[in-house]
């Protein structure tokens, strides 16, 4: 299920939201809520509906941002630098590692699907994402090898998937409205591949070579993955509730509080 926190109280929280969205037609009146036994279910699903709503309007707009939100664009995805200090025992090796104009494309390409019936926690897929830029590496393998190398680099990924949460803020009491937060998941991968320009000190060991590409690649991900769910989740928490704020059925929100025993 989904998390959700009251602002006004510290108690814990069942949240059952119905907007009645009268003029934008995503879902039903409420009709008075004349029975107190009113399905959870169908409350749950039609703010999961919106919020399904919302995800495919944002993904229509990575590709130019939302200037009014100051929702930069995330298709492609951009990153002026990314260093870091390169360790990896297998290969003994040690590099001091740049990349520069790093970009991600294929973004606006995943899809969000419910974790389990009416819950609003996403598994965000991607059939694959492309990360390309510039790099440069210096530093050595098996202790004492050179190695080094400078030019472009892409790596390509192949069925990423992620994990958005979607957190409910009621504000009962104030404006009776609700809020929500969304944090991502750190995106795996079932597969890649990488290549790296200009990469040299290795000879003719091909396979020593492709070791030290494969331990570039995967110190590189976690940082960019990082800096991207970041931005994303920003991102979506200031669309998702702009939406929300912008609905005319706050009235209608319906809230159980539940003291802790």
């Amino acid at each position: 299920m989904f998390r959700i926190k009251n602002i006004s109280y510290c108690y814990s929280v069942t949240f059952l939201v119905m907007v009645a969205l009268l003029q934008n037609g995503y879902c039903k009146p409420s009709a008075q809520l004349k029975e107190s036994s009113r399905d959870v279910r169908s409350i749950a699903t039609d703010l999961a509906g919106f919020l399904a709503e919302c995800w495919n309007n944002f993904v229509q707009k990575m590709s130019t941002g939302i200037p009014n939100l100051e929702i930069p664009i995330f298709d492609p995805w951009l990153s002026n630098s990314i260093p870091f200090q390169l360790q990896d025992s297998d290969l003994k090796a040690s590099a001091t590692f740049n990349s520069t104009s790093v970009e991600s494309a294929g973004f606006s390409d995943a899809t969000m699907i419910p974790q389990q019936q009416n819950d609003l926690n996403y598994l965000i897929n991607l059939s694959r994402l492309t990360i390309r830029g510039k790099y440069d590496v210096s530093g050595n393998y098996h202790y004492l090898f050179p190695v080094y190398g400078y030019g472009s680099f892409e790596i390509l990924l192949h069925d990423v998937i992620g994990i958005m949460n979607t957190t409910v803020y009621s504000t009962y009491g104030k404006s009776d409205q609700c809020l929500v937060t969304i944090t991502l998941d750190s995106f795996s991968y079932k597969m890649f591949s990488s290549s790296f320009d200009n990469l040299s000190g290795f000879g003719t060991d091909t396979a020593t070579r492709s070791k030290f590409i494969v331990a570039m690649t995967k110190t590189l991900w976690p940082i960019i993955d990082e800096q991207m769910r970041s931005q994303l989740s920003v991102s979506l928490t200031e669309y998702y509730n702009d939406q929300l704020q912008q609905l005319k059925g706050f009235s209608n929100t319906f809230i159980v509080v539940q003291p802790q025993p």
